[in-house]
């Protein structure tokens, strides 16, 4: 199983998959979403939504969709809660990196991939020496969550473009 953070759908429309120069990465986006082990959360969503843009609208789209896994079970807030004690006891970061990962869907995601054992799909990555913000791939590793970014996740499903 694998959740998708934001940052691959921004990245991939911003740059190397833009929408007009490699529409089959959304093609296959939506492929892999039909399927059981490819999904994201309700809080990527709304990150995502939120724009005006063509992955805004792209998003919208598939809003009724299960893409979008809710985040709001008993078990996922739970983990969310140990992210949040674990990063306010954390010495490692300041607290207004702790309350700005805190405030997005980044925690959300990694406590989900833990509940469902899901392999979080990220450009974000471990970067132990980071103190002034919390990198994504940090949480994860912590929590015991693997993540790839989206060119090994391409490699698993045997996706050439």
């Amino acid at each position: 199983m694998y959740l998708i953070d934001s940052n691959i759908f921004i990245e991939a429309k911003n740059r190397y998959y833009a929408f007009d120069l490699v529409p089959s990465f959304w093609t296959f986006l939506d492929t892999a979403f039909a399927g059981t082990d490819v999904r994201s959360i309700d809080m990527v969503y709304a990150e995502l939504a939120n724009g005006t843009d063509e992955l805004a609208d792209w998003v919208k789209a598939r809003q009724s969709s299960s893409v979008f896994l809710d985040v709001s079970d008993t078990a996922t807030q739970g983990v969310y809660g140990t992210i949040v004690n674990a990063l306010n006891a954390s010495t490692n970061y300041k607290s207004p990196g702790i309350a700005h990962f805190l405030s997005g869907a980044d925690p959300w995601i990694v406590a989900k991939a833990k509940v469902i054992n899901a392999t979080v799909v990220t450009h974000e990555l471990y970067d132990p020496a980071c103190k002034k913000r919390v990198p994504l791939g940090n949480v994860c590793h912590d929590q015991g969550v693997p993540f790839i970014n989206t060119f090994d996740f391409l490699r698993t499903r045997g996706i050439t473009f």
